[in-house]
């Protein structure tokens, strides 16, 4: 039978667990997303840089966004849709500055149209601030995964609903699913950070096994490597490919 999560997202194209994270984890996500984009800023050249907000990769910094990855209750929904042998394709950030919109303004959606009848991309909104219409809440139609072609601009506003939700919760939805980001219209930065979920044979957007520093994977969990794509590497030798399965670079299923 198909749990609660599933049956939303197949149906809706998406599912919302309000409150899923503790206050002390969002806590330390948000101070580390907050310094990590300055930080990224000074390098890049300010606020200014066409991606400024924006972390394209962020475990490759540890800390707080790699503990995240060994948090069970938020994979559960993820699982049951795609399979426990699925990985992170991205792990970014979708961060608003006062007075902005960013990169996600557009009417969009992740996938591309080319297989429009395979359900195996998802994506996830992990909310560190509360998402309110003021400081840009998300946007997104309902049942728009199943569309065959794009909604107009005047559709979709029309008939869209705002991710409207406290600072702590999830949004899973379908990558085909349409949405647009919204305009943060207050003085204070809205944060989130932003993923992309795909069965183990899609290629990562980022090579994060090779992207993160060593010392930062050293203490991770086999369940965390798993899904930061630590065992979808294809072997380079025979004796990599008939290594015992708890050796192997790429594993067929969770061990």
């Amino acid at each position: 039978m198909a749990s609660e999560a599933t049956t939303s997202i197949t149906e809706n194209g998406f599912y919302l667990k309000k409150s899923l994270l503790a206050a002390d984890l969002v806590a330390a996500l948000k101070k580390q997303l907050s310094e990590t984009i300055e930080s990224e800023a000074a390098r890049d050249g300010g606020a200014n840089h066409k991606d400024y907000g924006m972390l394209l990769a962020a475990p490759i910094y540890g800390g707080a966004f790699l503990k995240f990855v060994e948090h069970e209750e938020f994979w559960q929904p993820i699982d049951d849709f795609l399979g426990e042998t699925s990985i992170i394709h991205v792990y970014t950030s979708s961060s608003l500055p006062p007075g902005k919109v960013n990169y996600s303004t557009r009417i969009h959606r992740e996938r591309s149209g080319a297989y429009p009848d395979i359900p195996e991309f998802l994506g996830v909104i992990i909310l560190l601030d509360d998402f309110a219409e003021a400081n840009g809440a998300t946007w997104y139609l309902p049942r728009s995964h199943k569309l065959q072609s794009p909604p107009t601009a005047e559709f979709f506003y029309a008939n869209a609903s705002r991710l409207v939700a406290p600072a702590g919760s999830v949004y899973y939805f379908d990558w085909r699913l349409y949405h647009a980001g919204g305009e943060n219209k207050t003085a204070s930065w809205r944060h989130a950070l932003a993923m992309g979920i795909t069965p183990a044979y899609h290629k990562q957007k980022i090579d994060l096994p090779r992207a993160i520093p060593a010392q930062y994977a050293t203490g991770l969990s086999d369940r965390a490597k798993q899904k930061l794509g630590f065992f979808s590497v294809p072997p380079v030798s025979l004796d990599e490919y008939y290594a015992p399965v708890e050796k192997r670079p790429y594993r067929q299923k969770p061990i």
